[in-house]
């Protein structure tokens, strides 16, 4: 499947649902404190597939994530908020495994919210985010 298949407004949609996360993250779940005194920040990991088969679709989904972070934290300061929000972007390669790995990974580092994978093969691995927060993967 080629990225023209995905639809026009693919980046868009990733948009919205980045916006969508970022709020519901801001009013409904801890955040972490940055080391700038009274700044709160919200990491949010994203596995995309920057190379392998949907190279196309993982690299302008990361540049329309990283437009909407952006203006995201425009948005917190224009309002004084305290928020921001950081990305923690991983390529999975278009790799069952390796998306497996980058979600243990993100995990490790303590990132609770995470976007993807894109590929329905990497779905249908199992990869999977339990409400603990540990990462596992289904059989």
């Amino acid at each position: 499947m080629r990225f023209e298949s995905l639809g026009r407004d693919f980046p868009g949609f990733l948009t919205l649902i980045i916006l969508a996360t970022v709020v519901f993250a801001c009013r409904c779940t801890g955040t972490t404190t940055t080391p700038r005194a009274g700044e709160q920040e919200n990491v949010i990991g994203i596995l995309l597939p920057l190379t392998g088969d949907y190279t196309e679709a993982g690299q302008a989904s990361n540049a329309a994530l990283e437009v909407a972070a952006e203006d995201i934290n425009r948005y917190f300061a224009s309002i004084g908020s305290d928020y921001q929000v950081r990305l923690v972007v991983e390529d999975t390669e278009t790799e069952p495994a390796v998306a497996l790995e980058k979600l243990k990974k993100l995990d490790a580092q303590g990132v609770t919210m995470v976007i993807g994978p894109v590929s329905s093969a990497e779905r249908r691995f199992g990869v999977t985010r339990t409400s603990t927060g540990s990462s596992s993967s289904a059989p």
